[in-house]
């Protein structure tokens, strides 16, 4: 692997970890500091998935054409929201709009130009799959537990700290990247869309489409959820820290177990029972909520929603063909950039207006049958494909 390559990896990596911090920690942090919680977390992914999708729309020729200027713009506004989170410390929630919406700008900066930056820098795919796979294992087992139990003996804002270091980090890294400009082209997606009417992959890419929106609700709605359901039930960054790194190792090992025997034929009986076993396990949940419950509930979405996933990124860069891949590549990522974030929007509106019908733990398990309904769906949509 050349260098450029071997630091991307290890932005790759280090970004995991600031990830857990953001998605799991800061998350709680809000929990425990707004007064409407389920409100408030709901209008933050609102806003940051919105922002996601507004910066691939409108700044999609620039990153594709200076994708290494994007990347470091990216981790560099992370990095100063960071900085900010540190020195508001319990104030921080008097701007969480805006936090929000510079985070998603800060995301739909680095994603995009990351993936670009491997394809061309790539020289051993092999290699890097099986690196990146191997850092974001031992980052997803270690780093929850690490950073719960760090949170509990000192604070929130020295860990905070602590992640400051990581961005920074990041931003070395990047700097010690090769530049390269791409040569500059509209990102048409309009075009795309009116091309692909007369293509022979139409019916599956749009197909995909339906199956990246019902992911959206799916993944992110469903994480940001049970996110939630732990908070109400433990209320502990221990403790949340401890169950999402044995969710992790249950979610490793499904990933392993497909990687291992999965053919790439998609077996109606697996998709059947990814579908029904959410919903009975969320039957049970509402039947009665408990820590038990609670544990069981989220590993068997850990097993069973990544026996989807793996089959919908698979789908993913395969239904588009040969006639439009060539073309439209880009076009085709942003389009499944935002139909993944009107799915994820659309599913926190649900969250949002089940809490300001019901409110409290009644929401929570409301909005999780929901979600299972969808992932029926999403599953029915991934065995028409």
């Amino acid at each position: 692997m050349n260098a450029n390559l071997k630091r991307l990896v290890a932005i790759g990596a280090l970004t995991s970890i600031t990830e857990i911090y953001s998605s799991i920690f800061f998350t709680a942090r809000m929990y425990e500091l707004a007064r409407n919680s389920i409100q408030t977390i709901s209008i933050y992914y609102i806003v940051e998935y919105f922002c996601i999708m507004l910066t691939f729309l409108l700044l999609g020729s620039k990153i594709k054409a200076y994708p290494l200027k994007a990347l470091r713009i990216g981790i560099m506004l992370n990095l100063i929201l960071l900085c900010i989170i540190m020195l508001l410390d319990d104030n921080v929630m008097q701007y969480y709009i805006l936090f929000a919406a510079v985070q998603g700008i800060a995301m739909g900066a680095y994603y995009s130009p990351f993936a670009v930056l491997i394809g061309i820098y790539n020289d051993n795919a092999i290699r890097y799959c099986t690196l990146s796979s191997i850092f974001n294992n031992i980052v997803s087992i270690v780093f929850p537990v690490t950073i719960g139990f760090y949170i509990k003996t000192t604070s929130f804002i020295s860990m905070t700290s602590c992640i400051i270091v990581v961005s920074v980090i990041q931003v070395v890294l990047s700097m010690r990247i090769e530049n390269v400009v791409m040569k500059e082209a509209k990102c048409d997606v309009i075009h795309f869309m009116k091309s692909l009417k007369r293509a022979n992959s139409a019916k599956k890419v749009l197909n995909y489409y339906k199956i990246s929106f019902f992911s959206g609700i799916v993944s992110s709605v469903l994480d940001r959820t049970v996110l939630l359901l732990i908070m109400i039930v433990f209320g502990s960054s221990v403790q949340l820290g401890i169950l999402n790194t044995v969710f992790a190792v249950f979610t490793i090992c499904t990933t392993w177990t497909i990687k291992k025997y999965y053919n790439g034929k998609k077996s109606k009986v697996i998709i059947a029972l990814s579908a029904i076993m959410p919903l009975i396990a969320v039957s049970v949940l509402f039947v009665n909520t408990n820590t038990n419950t609670v544990i069981f509930y989220k590993v068997i979405n850990s097993v069973f929603i990544c026996i989807l996933s793996m089959m919908t990124n698979i789908e993913r860069y395969a239904c588009l063909g040969k006639e439009l891949n060539k073309q439209f590549t880009a076009e085709h990522q942003i389009m499944a950039e935002i139909t993944l974030g009107l799915g994820r929007v659309f599913g926190l509106s649900v969250l949002l207006i089940m809490n300001t019908l019901i409110g409290g733990l009644y929401a929570i398990m409301i909005m999780l049958i929901f979600i299972s309904f969808s992932i029926i769906a999403y599953a029915w949509l991934i065995a028409k494909q």
